[in-house]
């Protein structure tokens, strides 16, 4: 992929992630939602409002940015995360056939938040999500790609 071309894959990406995150966030309402639950080890994000109202997605975790550190690292890279959830990631490692750019397999690397959600819209692209949710920590904030809507029993 020449730099041009790159530059036109991350436009559109970037346009891609701003429309599906504006329909996810309209028909989910989950800004309306009291509290989250993030289990990184399911691969699942609730949404809960009381006791009455709760909402359910599968996820897989795309990467984590750290504001003290300005870094980026990949969940396929993080050896606290289970090994199911590092090889969901792993698939990311595919956009460098794609791209070309050495990103996509480096483990760690220094970047400004802007670019952390670069790489989260060409995640959701590429994993065909429906949005994303950024879960903030104490140490870092993770990227999830939300797949799908989990029916509850």
């Amino acid at each position: 992929m020449t730099r041009e071309e790159f530059g036109e894959f991350l436009l559109a990406a970037r346009q891609e992630l701003a429309d599906k995150q504006e329909k996810f966030v309209t028909e989910s309402n989950v800004s309306g939602y009291e509290e989250y639950w993030i289990d990184i080890a399911n691969g699942t994000l609730d949404f809960i409002e009381g006791e009455a109202g709760r909402i359910s997605y599968e996820v897989i975790c795309i990467g984590t940015w750290s504001e003290t550190q300005r870094s980026w690292m990949w969940a396929w890279a993080h050896e606290s995360f289970p090994a199911e959830i590092r090889r969901q990631s792993a698939a990311l490692q595919e956009l460098y056939v794609r791209t070309n750019s050495p990103v996509f397999r480096t483990e760690t690397f220094e970047c400004e938040e802007a670019q952390a959600i670069e790489l989260t819209a060409m995640s959701v692209r590429h994993l065909n999500a429906i949005g994303m949710y950024r879960i903030p920590g104490e140490q870092a904030q993770l990227y999830v790609a939300v797949m799908k809507k989990r029916s509850l029993q």
